[in-house]
């Protein structure tokens, strides 16, 4: 049985996206519960500036680029408060790190700290399999790193599709298998491959278009979880997909 979830709708120019909109539904399925819009800016082929609204949040996301790289991505929210900045490092054309740092107030009895979260993440590439080493910690004034948490992922990419990720932790394992269309991702093609270095870790990602996705969860002392979902696409006349819709399948009969 099929639920739909999403919709998204690309607008195309000359190869570029110039804006996103994603519709969600609500239980039925058919009504429209909340709309995201973002919107690009470029200079030249490279984008310069993003603009989300939607889902009661609004930011700004700010790129820097060195001989064609995104170096530096700085997320500025609608709200105020500190921006968040992700530096990227390469070798090559490879990327080898990626550091987010989010700033945060830290509350102890009473008192206020203003502190830094960091998710940082090194990238061992081997032919089609890429290793991602992640470590999440907060840093305190004092310079000590608390809260740590570690994990690994092993991500197979064929064709430019990610097809196989595995995820571990000290508690917790995710698998996820995926499959593809045989047409152009416009994500891929002009944005994510620019804006996201380490965009072959997602299906959005990936060179053709997602049709199916499977992901097992396994926590400590907790049940095996599964979960599918399958993409349905209209396509114009150059192979790109104009509206893509997302399904959750429950059960074993799938319902149109």
């Amino acid at each position: 049985k099929e639920k739909k979830l999403s919709k998204e709708t690309f607008n195309i120019q000359d190869g570029k996206i110039l804006s996103i909109v994603k519709e969600f539904y609500g239980r039925d399925g058919e009504t429209v519960e909340k709309k995201t819009v973002k919107t690009f800016s470029y200079n030249g082929d490279l984008p310069t500036k993003s603009v989300y609204e939607g889902d009661g949040q609004a930011y700004t996301e700010e790129y820097e680029y060195e001989s064609g790289k995104l170096t530096k991505k700085t997320v500025t929210y609608a709200g105020g408060g500190k921006p968040t900045v992700t530096t990227y490092s390469y070798e090559g054309d490879r990327l080898i790190r990626e550091v987010l740092a989010t700033p945060m107030k830290y509350s102890k009895e009473g008192r206020e700290e203003e502190v830094t979260q960091y998710n940082e993440k090194d990238f061992v590439h081997s032919g089609e399999r890429v290793t991602v080493n992640e470590k999440n910690y907060t840093k305190f004034k004092d310079g000590k790193e608390k809260y740590v948490n570690t994990l690994t992922s092993v991500f197979t990419i064929q064709g430019g599709n990610l097809i196989h990720r595995k995820t571990e932790s000290t508690s917790h394992t995710e698998e996820g298998t995926y499959t593809y269309d045989d047409k152009k991702n416009p994500t891929f093609s002009n944005l994510k491959k620019i804006l996201t270095p380490s965009y072959f870790m997602t299906s959005e990602g990936s060179r053709n278009n997602i049709l199916t996705k499977e992901i097992t969860s396994k926590a400590e002392n907790k049940e095996e979880s599964k979960q599918k979902y399958i993409y349905k696409y209209t396509y114009n006349d150059k192979g790109y997909p104009t509206t893509r819709k997302e399904y959750e399948v429950k059960g074993s009969v799938e319902e149109h």
